[in-house]
């Protein structure tokens, strides 16, 4: 099982400096060994081997940005199995990366910012 954040920045097309963004996320993502892929400007795609760190992560990256900068970001947490590795994280698929994108697609058309599906409620309960 593992844990997939999606992510992407709100309003980054109105941010002064798009760079202090991308810089945030990638010294941030270092700084926690992630595995993790940047995409389409403004979104991010991360993996994450234990589940159980997902939430702590998504807050620490979220905290890091509104530090570095006010950046606002949206971050999708989708726990479950990888049924296909792809030669990168956007092109692997399984029930994990469905749940993080759809999730992510859904909360974009709402004031939520922060959002976990897991397919399990106990274990909803076991990750927040």
């Amino acid at each position: 099982m593992v844990a997939i954040l999606t992510g992407d920045i709100i309003n980054s097309q109105d941010l002064k400096d798009p760079q202090l963004f991308i810089a945030g996320l990638s010294s941030i993502f270092t700084r926690l060994n992630l595995t993790y892929e940047l995409f389409g400007g403004d979104s991010f795609q991360i993996e994450l081997d234990q589940p159980e760190n997902s939430f702590a992560i998504a807050l620490q990256i979220k905290a890091h940005l509104i530090e570095i900068g006010q950046i606002q970001t949206r971050i999708a947490i989708g726990v479950g199995e990888i049924t296909f590795q792809g030669d990168s994280l956007l092109t692997r698929q399984g029930s994990a990366y469905l749940r993080s994108g759809r999730l992510l697609d859904k909360i974009k058309n709402s004031k939520q910012n922060l959002a976990i599906r897991t397919g399990n409620e106990n274990l909803m309960q076991k990750l927040i």
